[in-house]
């Protein structure tokens, strides 16, 4: 029993010492805590929109119909990808300690056409911080609803601040829509 917790207890503490220093990287508090450089808006059947939904479908007639990561039930970020690949959908930035390396991590699924197909396009997610790529294009799977993490490492160097920056690399106009959950950095 005293092992057991013991273990517990262990496990809880390297958590708590590692936190999150993204600010609602699971989008449960909605449009929140971050920046984007598309346009907000409920229905994302334009290009260069984002929406904080519970199922893409909600935000797009024709969107695939799935869940979000974290949980099953709560939200996440969903993407009508734009045609300028220099526009960021999600930033923040947030404290860091000189001479850390940190990690970077979030889950991405295609969510824009329903058949077994897939997305034709599918999106082509780059990862910068503090205007350098960390991560070469993560290219998502092209069928929809299926969650792939994604994930990059950062040495801090002498900064004191990391502004992450996610962009899409592909600019095609149709089969390029994604959806975003539980994105993490930590040290």
């Amino acid at each position: 029993m005293i092992q057991v917790l013991l273990i517990t207890v262990a496990a809880l503490s390297s958590n708590n010492s590692h936190p999150n220093l993204v600010v609602n990287g699971n989008f449960e508090k909605g449009n929140t805590g971050f920046t984007s450089d598309y346009g907000y808006s409920d229905n994302v059947e334009g290009t260069g929109l984002y929406a904080i939904v519970s199922d893409p479908h909600n935000a797009h007639p024709g969107g695939f119909s799935m869940m979000d990561h974290t949980s099953g039930t709560g939200q996440m970020m969903v993407v009508n990808a734009g045609d300028d690949a220099s526009k960021a959908f999600w930033k923040q930035t947030v404290k860091v300690q000189p001479k850390h390396t940190y990690y970077f991590g979030l889950y991405a699924a295609s969510w824009g056409w329903t058949s077994d197909v897939g997305d034709e396009h599918p999106a082509s997610i780059v990862v910068t911080i503090n205007g350098e790529a960390v991560r070469v294009p993560f290219t998502l799977k092209s069928k929809d609803g299926v969650w792939t993490k994604l994930v990059a490492t950062w040495k801090s160097e002498s900064a004191t601040h990391a502004e992450i920056r996610l962009v899409d690399k592909n600019t095609e106009a149709f089969g390029n829509d994604f959806a975003i959950d539980d994105i993490v950095f930590h040290d």
